[in-house]
C-alpha cells in the first residue's frame, strides 16, 4: 500500500496534509504538557500545608515533652498538648492528600487535552487518508502485467464501493 500518490501535485498536497496533521498533534501535546504543569503547580499548596502540619506536630510534641517534666501538673497538661499535636498530624495528612489529588488531576487533564487533537486528527485525517490509500492499492491491483486495466474488476470494485451487490 502506497501512502503517497504518483502524481506530483496530489503527492504535494498529501505531504502538506501529513505535516499539518503532525503539527496539530504536536501542538496539542505541547499544550497538554503546559496545562498539566500549570495544574501540578497547585500541588505546592498541599505541600505547604503538609509542612506546616508536620512542623506544628513536632513543636507540640516537644512542648508536651517539656511540660511532662513539671511535677504535679506536667502529665495532664502534656496530654492536652499531645492532643493538639494530633491536629498537626491531621493537617499534614490533609496536605499530602491535596498534593496527590492535584497530581492526579494534572495528569488526567493533560491526557484529555492531548487526546482531543489526536482523536480529531485520527477521525478527520487518518481514517480517510488510509481509506484512500487502500482504494489506490486495490485499483493498482487491477492493472495487469501488460499495463492494461481489468475493466470488469474495476466495475465490480466501484459497484461494491457504491453498495451495489451483483
Amino acid at each position: 500500500m502506497r501512502w503517497y500518490s504518483d502524481f506530483p501535485a496530489q503527492r504535494t498536497r498529501q505531504i502538506i496534509g501529513d505535516a499539518v496533521a503532525a503539527g496539530i498533534v504536536l501542538i496539542g501535546i505541547l499544550v497538554a504538557i503546559v496545562m498539566g504543569s500549570l495544574i501540578a503547580g497547585f500541588g505546592e499548596v498541599g505541600h505547604r500545608i503538609a509542612e506546616v502540619g508536620s512542623g506544628f506536630e513536632a513543636t507540640m510534641q516537644d512542648f508536651g515533652d517539656a511540660l511532662a517534666g513539671i511535677p504535679l501538673i506536667g502529665e495532664p497538661v502534656a496530654q492536652q498538648v499531645s492532643g493538639a499535636a494530633e491536629a498537626g498530624a491531621s493537617m499534614a495528612a490533609a496536605g499530602s492528600s491535596i498534593q496527590q489529588a492535584v497530581a492526579v488531576i494534572a495528569v488526567l487533564t493533560g491526557l484529555l487535552i492531548a487526546l482531543a487533537p489526536i482523536g480529531l486528527v485520527a477521525v478527520v485525517w487518518l481514517l480517510p487518508r488510509s481509506a484512500r490509500a487502500r482504494r489506490g492499492a486495490r485499483l493498482r491491483a487491477l492493472i495487469g502485467a501488460d499495463g492494461e486495466l481489468d475493466v470488469e474488476g474495476f466495475v465490480e470494485l466501484e459497484l461494491r464501493r457504491a453498495g451495489v451487490r451483483r
